[in-house]
């Protein structure tokens, strides 16, 4: 390779991102990081959005930003069942892809759906007894947008206690630094000289933060592809089938729930006047012939006099957050100039409007013949598993705090929450609360380390006035910390407690090998090219 490479580069959000097309040109982006005393910055499919979505946040002469939109391509080793990825490529189709607005020179990088890594796997045909067989991964994430590297970086995972997406990873490929240049490692789950996990750096870089270094590959052991059969309910808090507040022994409990079904999602409406849960379900089951796809909407189209239009109807959904967020604004400067008639509006806002036109986005399932009448689904494994994949992160762009407790605290944690929002209906908010499981991992900062858990995702809609972080969300994760319920929070999302001391220590004292990971992260980052300063002040004493 030259000494001095001819990087492309692209501008997105006023920044100039390097598009390396090779581990060589990494290295090369690495050094110069190094030497310059710059931060990397590594951008994915943004999917971790707003940690780094605003112009003032990105922009930075101190910074070398990198995109590996050219680094995506995807090899398979047959005899041992294995893909190797790079790490720019994305998991499914990235409809943000900023690469769409890219010159044409460019165009043949851009995330399509023949190029992502399901597809991939999915059409890899091994076995000419069975035309049908193809590879897949056990699991996915709600949403497939992502790039491999940014996925694994921040532990992210699907919604299946009996397999998990990174625990199918066999071996990773970073560029980290070091004293005297960057260096290509690899590390392995399998690594003779590492008998023990805990002594294992691979189990330290597979959930890594973007802190190691840059990932250029990574290695996938397989499962024959398979898909999946489910249905979709939604019903009442009180007809709801499952125990989720530990007030129905005589119903099925969470844990059961979570435990016998493969793949689970509850989304929970505690809005007094909707109460409402919508659950989700399916089971894997072999390909076969003949099999048609019917794939799971999230949100359906617009239906006028019972006909299908083309309008989606999340278009509705976006316009009525917006006026919520419109209303919210209006009352916030009527309270302070008129308290009395903010009082009146503040409670019929909550009490009818509200609930009234939530319940008509998060209808009861239709009822034939006195029998409720579920939404029926059944796709390829990478169609409906990811089930959020096909909503607009324009129309309705949705914000996280996600907190993960041992699975066995689940229901009091529903309960805490039930208690509360009946007590402070306003801060409940307009939106739904996300709710699945995730099994256990050795990596040393998941936070599903070493044991199951129980998530729940607080929604914000992202184009309401303000910020979950002035109160929405720091209200809430209070309320479950004083009620002694301990938590991790997924790293790719709003982090509670900030930059404080408190925080750090509440970060570090959960998980066992805290002070090993930055011990091997200052090793493999002599120079501090990949902390970032949102991460310093999150995670540095």
């Amino acid at each position: 390779m030259s000494p001095n490479p001819v990087i492309d580069t692209l501008m997105v959000n006023g920044v100039s991102y390097n598009l390396p097309a090779n581990t060589d040109e990494v290295v090369y982006l690495v050094n110069q990081a190094q030497q310059a005393k710059q931060v990397v910055c590594l951008r994915g499919a943004a999917h971790s959005r707003p940690l780094i979505s605003s112009l003032e946040a990105e922009v930075n002469a101190g910074r070398l930003y990198i995109l590996l939109s050219k680094m995506k391509a995807v090899t398979f080793n047959d005899a041992s069942r294995q893909v190797t990825v790079e790490g720019g490529c994305h998991l499914g189709y990235d409809p943000s892809d900023p690469l769409d607005a890219a010159p044409a020179a460019l165009a043949a990088y851009r995330s399509t759906l023949e190029n992502s890594l399901v597809y991939q796997l999915d059409n890899h045909r091994t076995d000419p007894q069975n035309p049908l067989k193809g590879w897949a991964l056990p699991d996915l994430g709600g949403i497939i947008h992502q790039t491999v590297g940014g996925f694994l970086s921040t532990g992210s995972s699907g919604s299946n206690l009996f397999a998990s997406f990174n625990e199918q990873l066999v071996s990773v490929t970073v560029v980290t630094g070091g004293a005297d240049g960057a260096r290509v490692q690899v590390f392995s789950k399998d690594d003779p000289k590492y008998p023990n996990k805990n002594e294992n750096p691979f189990y330290a870089v597979g959930v890594g933060l973007g802190m190691f270094g840059v990932i250029v590959s990574a290695t996938f052991q397989c499962v024959d592809n398979f898909n999946i059969k489910g249905q979709e309910s939604t019903t009442t808090e009180a007809d709801c089938p499952i125990d989720l507040f530990g007030d129905h022994p005589e119903k099925e409990s969470l844990v059961d729930f979570f435990t016998k079904k493969t793949y689970k999602r509850i989304m929970w409406w505690p809005q007094s006047g909707v109460n409402r849960t919508v659950i989700w379900q399916a089971e894997p089951m072999p390909v076969s012939a003949g099999f048609v796809p019917n794939p799971y909407k999230e949100i359906p189209n617009i239906k006028i006099m019972g006909i299908e239009t083309p309008l989606p109807l999340e278009l509705c959904a976006h316009l009525m957050m917006n006026g919520f967020s419109d209303i919210d604004v209006f009352l916030s400067k009527l309270k302070v100039q008129h308290p009395v008639a903010y009082e009146f509006l503040k409670a019929l806002d909550e009490k009818e409007l509200v609930p009234f036109l939530l319940k008509l986005f998060v209808p009861l399932d239709p009822v034939v013949n006195g029998t409720p009448q579920p939404q029926q689904f059944q796709d390829v494994w990478y169609g409906s598993i990811p089930m959020d994949d096909k909503i607009s992160d324009t129309l309705i762009p949705v914000w996280f705090t996600e907190l993960w407790f041992p699975i066995e605290t689940g229901v009091k944690v529903l309960s805490t929450l039930k208690t509360f929002f009946q007590q402070n209906p306003d801060i409940v908010g307009n939106f739904s609360y996300e709710i699945y499981p995730a099994r256990h991992s050795d990596f040393w900062l998941s936070a599903a380390y070493q044991r199951d858990v129980f998530r729940i995702d607080m929604f914000w809609y992202g184009d309401n006035a303000g910020s979950p972080l002035n109160e929405f969300y720091p209200t809430l994760w209070n309320e479950l910390y004083n009620a002694g319920l301990v938590f991790r929070p997924h790293w790719g999302k709003f982090l509670p407690a900030g930059d404080s001391q408190e925080g750090k220590a509440y970060l570090r004292n959960n998980y066992p090998n805290w002070d090993q990971w930055m011990a091997i992260r200052e090793q493999m980052d002599p120079h501090q090219v990949f902390v970032s300063d949102y991460w310093r002040s999150h995670l540095f004493a």
